[in-house]
């Protein structure tokens, strides 16, 4: 696997893709939010809530343009948005890469 390499995630869809409409904990609320609000970027920030969340902190409106996402300036400040909130500081404690990929997964995905 290589870590970084897609900016989008790879879209089926998949029974785990498909369980992301209507999940309220990514805040997909409306109908094609799951597919509107794939993963994307370094990170793969998935959800409307992440969308939203991400694009206020680094001052760029993701919710109405998600592609945003993909540009490659844009996911690298979104990558640096989330270490400088501290999230990935927590991926020093992990004893693998693998199990630091699951961390970051279950924190932006939500799942």
């Amino acid at each position: 696997m290589k870590s970084f390499y897609y900016k989008k995630e790879i879209w089926g869809p998949t029974a785990v893709q498909q369980s992301y409409e209507g999940r309220a904990g990514l805040g997909n609320n409306q109908p094609g939010d799951g597919q509107k609000f794939m993963g994307r970027g370094f990170i793969q920030i998935t959800g409307r809530n992440n969308y939203a969340a991400f694009g206020q902190m680094i001052g760029e409106d993701l919710l109405s343009n998600p592609d945003r996402a993909n540009d490659i300036y844009i996911a690298a400040k979104m990558a640096a948005a989330f270490v400088k909130k501290g999230l990935g500081g927590k991926l020093n404690s992990f004893s693998s890469q693998s199990e630091a990929n699951r961390a970051v997964t279950q924190t932006i995905g939500g799942s």
